[in-house]
């Protein structure tokens, strides 16, 4: 008698760090004589519930240990008699093949096969629950679970635990239809799989051409195994075959239930190496391939000896919309392999918009109580929460529901108050996680000043915003209106047309990586032009137009960790002319034309940068103009300005604009910018030397000394880097040695440089006071140097006539005239030059700038 019996090992530990095992095969036959040996695997495991885990560190945590015990001998042995021995014995001592030993507890023994032998004839057979494993099957033909009359006691494992493998496949005939005999080739072929168990043909279609079936196994199989069927079958039936299979992945998740912006990671593993990864999310009707984002980070770097296919999936700041069944997939040809597992985020309301009934409350007399109704509604959600209301931050109360939204009464009070009125909501989810939303209701109490009632826009205390949560048909968001003192200001319409709307959601599900395909990138761009040559009225223009500029800006975000086909540059480009030709009205507000300006520049710069453009012929349109420049030196001319570009190797993009720099805030106020702004740049990131030239055309001609600028990241105008090099009455040359958007600005006709204004402008009667007194401290400074050293030079030479010429005094006095009177030009040169602040200045200038050049030119290396 033969038999094997498999035992489980567990020691209990304070922390259970995984959820693997070690396992110990223990083979026996007669009592006489018996040997082990031991080897090492990973082995995943899902424990008993409850059950403590071994903790051997993470070198050897899920390593099991395969031994075997021989007995040598004629007697007939109880496998339960030798298997209930070890019940005795509390802990084993097992030595792994690096000669290491490890104490396991044995807790559990399972009989896996059974083998009857007699001199050299073997009869052997798995236990219930087991099947041979594929080294049985494929070296001895003993397969499923069959009895084996071959000697596979050199083989281990050889009988291993039933599995779920499933097989879902499409084949379409090239030439003829479908037919019982087809099935029958079909099915014959499969069964030559290890574990098979049943084939079904689950359908026909296209006129009985292509045949969808399921393959039943209970082993894993090898790739290479079945994509030799695959071929077989393929050139035997002249045929084209797909096959997805389930059972062959192992799928890992951090937990099935995560907290509301949390993070969470899922990570596939597969014995074999594959040619491609990916993964992908199913909710509702919806899946949605998943690729690199501001939510998903994709990595396929984990694989190990083991698992020679890897990938994993973190999702961070988790909402709502990522509750889903998540799959991945190991491909090879016309073979996936997948497996699936379920994430469900603890939702939170995404939007709660808040609405109060009377919208606000005029207080007739001090001693008047209002009631207010107050709806909280959360659209497309039904979940449950827990909600609570409070008003100015007091106590929390319940408050009712329905379907259609959550309600609250507040009484307020006509008593004048500086303390401002409002109702907050809080929404608690089963994790215990809250949001809340506030609601500020205005209140006009006796003797304050108002705005009278306007058709749909109620009476409003001065001061006060009132939000109207109603658009006209066909558009999505609000409208807002201040009252200033007593006078309505303009409506400021948020309200965007319903497909710019959706093209939203759409371009902020793909900056996340949710089906962030090619062809998502080609709809939402043309979408986005096709939105833009519409004419939307005044009031919903600069809403339409905000959106769009937001639209390129999330996508211009997804180009960072996604990078855009070429097949989306006509429609990118047509868009963002056409959003130039609208109208850019901000009314008293200047600042949100120059943020959406800016923000409009920022995200075209970038799409234009990171779209991968795979050929060298460009775009223009008749606000933007795109062209590439391959390999060295770059010159091209659009809108009239001519541009030349010094560099080695790379692609250059350059990109020119009209009717964008007067948007753009102008930190020169007394100057005008070009209307043409130029945009460079190079793929070439290590480029050591680089400089460009543009070449200006003047809108008025001589308008003055110009400036050489580009748009920096603050959002302004900068010279940095920038040199006029020539200026001549119809345009200025710019040289610059760095690369970004370039544009020029010169003086306005008729207005006099801030700059220069101390000199050109006319100096007034202050002005002239000014330097009066100036002259007075120079006269008075030389005065008072000067008088001494004249009057002491004068009185030696008067002295001379008076002393006896043969004298030692007369020598001194002689010498002491002549060397102070030599030194009267030295003397005048200190005080009436250097003593003066100004000349000291513009000498400093001239010594600085020849030390500079002096400089420059040790450092230049001589020309050859």
């Amino acid at each position: 008698m033969y038999s094997a019996s498999r035992v489980h090992s567990s020691l209990p530990v304070s922390a259970k760090r995984n959820t693997k095992f070690h396992t110990m095969f223990v083979y026996l036959m007669g009592t006489l004589y018996m040997y082990y040996q031991a080897y090492a695997v990973e082995c995943p495991f899902s424990p008993t519930p409850g059950a403590d885990l071994v903790d051997l560190g993470d070198d050897q945590a899920g390593t099991p240990y395969i031994a075997e015990l021989l007995v040598e001998s004629n007697v007939t042995v109880q496998a339960e008699t030798i298997l209930s021995l070890f019940d005795t014995v509390p802990n084993l001592q097992v030595e792994d093949a690096s000669g290491t030993f490890h104490t396991v507890t044995l807790f559990e023994s399972v009989l896996s096969v059974e083998c009857r032998i007699s001199e050299d004839e073997y009869y052997c057979h798995c236990s219930d629950g087991y099947i041979w494993s594929n080294e049985v099957c494929y070296n001895f033909n003993c397969c499923n679970e069959s009895a084996c009359k071959h000697n596979v006691l050199t083989i281990t494992p050889f009988c291993i635990t039933k599995g779920q493998v499933h097989l879902s496949g499409t084949s379409t005939l090239n030439r003829t239809t479908w037919d019982s005999n087809k099935t029958e080739q079909l099915e014959t072929a499969f069964r030559g799989l290890n574990g098979f168990e049943q084939l079904n043909i689950t359908g026909l279609r296209l006129s009985n051409r292509t045949v969808d079936f399921e393959v039943d196994l209970s082993v894993k199989f090898e790739m290479s195994r079945l994509q030799g069927i695959v071929s077989t079958l393929e050139a035997s039936l002249g045929a084209v075959f797909s096959i997805n299979s389930v059972g062959m992945v192992t799928i890992e998740s951090t937990e099935p239930s995560v907290p509301y912006m949390s993070e969470s990671t899922l990570k596939c593993t597969f014995e074999e190496a594959s040619s491609s990864s990916g993964w992908k999310i199913t909710r509702m009707d919806e899946c949605l391939p998943l690729y690199n984002g501001s939510v998903v980070k994709l990595d396929s770097s984990c694989a190990t000896k083991e698992y020679k296919s890897c990938t994993s999936l973190t999702l961070h700041n988790l909402t709502s919309v990522w509750t889903g069944t998540y799959e991945c997939e190991f491909s090879s040809g016309s073979i996936r392999h997948t497996a699936t597992t379920e994430l469900r985020v603890e939702p939170l309301p995404e939007d709660i918009v808040m609405t109060a009934k009377p919208v606000t409350v005029a207080c007739s007399n001090r001693t008047a109580n209002v009631t207010v109704d107050i709806t909280a509604t959360i659209y497309n959600d039904s979940n449950n929460y827990e909600v609570r209301w409070s008003y100015k931050g007091g106590n929390e109360m319940q408050s009712a529901a329905d379907s259609l939204g959550y309600y609250f009464k507040v009484i307020i009070s006509c008593k004048k108050t500086t303390e401002a009125h409002y109702v907050t909501v809080t929404f608690k989810n089963n994790k215990d996680q809250e949001k809340s939303a506030r609601l500020k209701i205005p209140v006009i109490y006796e003797g304050d000043k108002f705005c009278e009632e306007d058709d749909l826009w109620p009476k409003t205390p001065g001061g006060d915003t009132v939000i109207k949560q109603t658009c006209p048909e066909g558009r999505v968001g609000y409208e807002s209106r201040t009252c200033t003192g007593n006078k309505w200001q303009s409506v400021f319409s948020k309200c965007v047309s319903r497909h710019l709307f959706n093209l939203s959601r759409a371009a902020e599900n793909f900056m996340t990586g949710q089906g962030a395909t090619p062809e998502a990138a080609v709809a939402i761009f043309r979408g986005l032009r096709n939105s833009s040559m519409l004419h939307s009225n005044s009031s919903g223009r600069m809403a339409d137009l905000t959106a769009s500029i937001r639209i390129l800006e999330l996508m211009a975000n997804a180009s960072e960790s996604n990078t855009l086909q070429n097949s989306v540059l006509p429609d990118f480009i047509h868009a963002a002319s056409n959003m130039l030709d609208q109208t850019w009205d901000g009314g008293n507000n200047t600042s949100v034309i120059h943020d959406m300006s800016s923000n409009f520049l920022r995200s075209v710069e970038g799409l234009v940068k990171n779209i991968q453009i795979n050929s060298e012929e460009g775009f223009i349109t008749h606000n933007l103009a795109l062209n590439l420049c391959p390999g060295g030196h770059c010159e091209v001319t659009m809108f009239n300005i001519m541009i030349n570009m010094n560099k080695t190797s790379g692609l250059s993009k350059i990109l020119g604009v009209k009717n964008l720099t007067d948007k753009l805030l102008n930190n020169f106020p007394d100057m005008v910018p070009s209307p043409i702004l130029i945009s460079a740049s190079l793929e070439n990131k290590e480029e050591s030397f680089l400089q460009i030239s543009l070449e200006f055309a003047k809108e008025q001609p001589n308008s003055g000394k110009p400036l050489c600028v580009f748009w920096n990241s603050t959002g302004r105008w900068s010279e940095e880097g920038c040199t006029a090099k020539r200026d001549t009455g119809n345009s200025t040359l710019c040289v610059c040695n760095h690369l970004t958007a370039f544009s020029a600005l010169w003086f306005n006709s008729g207005k006099s440089p801030a700059t220069l204004s101390k000199i050109t402008t006319t100096p007034g009667p202050d002005s002239s006071k000014a330097d009066h007194k100036e002259t007075a401290k120079s006269i008075l400074k030389v005065v008072f140097f000067m008088t001494p050293v004249f009057g002491l030079t004068w009185t030696t030479g008067l002295l001379l006539y008076t002393v006896d010429r043969n004298t030692l005094f007369f020598t001194i006095m002689d010498y002491s005239f002549c060397i102070l009177n030599s030194f009267q030009g030295v003397f005048i040169l200190l005080s009436g030059c250097f003593a003066e602040q100004k000349v000291r200045e513009e000498l400093l200038k001239l010594i600085t700038v020849y030390s500079k050049r002096t400089h420059e030119n040790i450092k230049q290396p001589p020309h050859a």
